[in-house]
């Protein structure tokens, strides 16, 4: 199998240790096709299998998946490509990588019709990976169904990060899906993840809809993640794709601003960088302007853009216009609209309690383990003078 490109391998590394869970296990059964006509395999019971996969989760560390060729090629068809050449002898061992061990176990007993028992998120998360790329979209239905049964506060992040990563072109934006067509050698192993990952039809919107359940999870509790340090750990488009939001509930838009900074710095390092403002800002990019600066009080302005040396002195300069002249929707040197940096989020009213996130006062947990808030404001009667003295100290 192919390799999985350096992004992936980081991300996945540094965010496999959260996607444990609490919660019971469910058994999922395959039910379409020709599930009703046939009973249970008990291949992974018996010694009757002739294809023996190794899965090589990590080095000198294989796992051993026993299957029917016969049963998985007529119910899938990666399998049934990989088959259609006679290159395989009986109990033949194929080799496969990049999948997690109990991941494709999961599949293969899925397409021997037995049950599949999903005990932990981080197992829904590597049973979604295989399922995706060997396009058993029934299979990926079953772990989206579990993972969006048991979204937390611990695990939403990495959840929906790993969604972005495996599901296909439908969940992504700009994605550019290669050419599925498998490449088969004459030695056997498992096709490369390039080749089938995006390819898959059904499981798009059920992957769409697990994307969607994460983020509406993300924003009532958006306080707290944004403070966390899984925020931390994302990669860029999961960043982009959280602080774009309109229906965040936040306190106010320095928590945007505070999230992105110490997303930055944890970038530098990623990158060996220094954590220079220079650094973080070219590490932002564009990230820099999905913050609502015209949204907020002067102190939050000060306190947040203005120390951190993050905005360019004359970007300053011109949000502070911008600020004064409520009616600008232009600007000559940001390239962002006006009235998009205006647009207020879903502000509240709460108390800080430690570092963990911002919740209501006397505020009782809801069942899914989130926190609900009660409304604030954030105007100042002093803005105006405020930014009329930062624009005389600017000239």
């Amino acid at each position: 199998m192919g390799n999985y490109s350096a992004k992936y391998q980081e991300v996945a590394t540094r965010q496999q240790h959260c996607l444990a869970d609490e919660k019971p296990s469910i058994q999922y059964i395959k039910r379409h096709g020709k599930v009703h006509k046939r009973k249970s395999s008990t291949i992974l019971r018996s010694n009757s299998y002739d294809v023996l996969f190794l899965v090589e989760t990590e080095p000198k560390n294989v796992w051993r998946v026993p299957a029917q060729r016969k049963i998985i090629e007529e119910n899938n068809p990666v399998f049934k490509a990989m088959f259609s050449q006679d290159i395989w002898a009986p109990r033949g061992q194929i080799s496969v990588s990049d999948v997690d061990g109990r991941g494709f176990e999961n599949l293969i007993k899925f397409l021997h019709f037995e049950p599949v028992d999903l005990r932990s998120v981080h197992t829904a998360v590597a049973t979604l990976h295989a399922s995706q790329q060997y396009l058993c979209s029934e299979l990926t239905e079953c772990c989206v169904d579990y993972l969006g049964k048991n979204l937390t506060i611990s695990n939403v992040l990495q959840v929906l990060q790993h969604v972005l990563l495996y599901c296909p072109s439908g969940c992504r934006p700009n994605y550019e899906a290669p050419d599925p067509t498998p490449a088969l050698t004459s030695d056997p192993t498992a096709p490369p993840l390039e080749s089938f990952t995006p390819v898959i039809q059904d499981g798009s919107s059920v992957c769409s809809l697990l994307v969607k359940k994460c983020l509406d999870f993300i924003d009532k509790n958006a306080s707290i993640l944004l403070n966390s340090e899984e925020f931390e750990d994302l990669d860029r488009a999961a960043v982009e794709l959280i602080t774009k939001r309109d229906t965040l509930i936040l306190f106010d838009e320095l928590e945007v601003f505070d999230a992105l900074k110490s997303w930055a710095i944890c970038e530098c390092k990623r990158q060996n960088r220094e954590s220079t403002p220079a650094d973080q800002r070219n590490v932002l990019g564009d990230l820099l302007w999905t913050i609502r600066y015209l949204a907020m009080s002067s102190e939050q302005f000060m306190k947040g853009p203005v120390t951190s040396q993050l905005l360019l002195p004359e970007e300053q300069e011109q949000l502070i216009n911008l600020f004064l002249n409520s009616s600008s929707h232009y600007s000559d040197l940001i390239e962002v609209d006006a009235s998009y940096l205006r647009r207020k989020r879903n502000y509240q009213d709460g108390v800080k309690q430690g570092k963990k996130g911002r919740f209501r006062k006397n505020s009782d947990k809801n069942k899914d383990g989130s926190f609900e808030c009660e409304k604030r404001t954030t105007d100042s009667p002093y803005v105006e003078k405020f930014f009329v003295f930062l624009a005389l100290i600017f000239e």
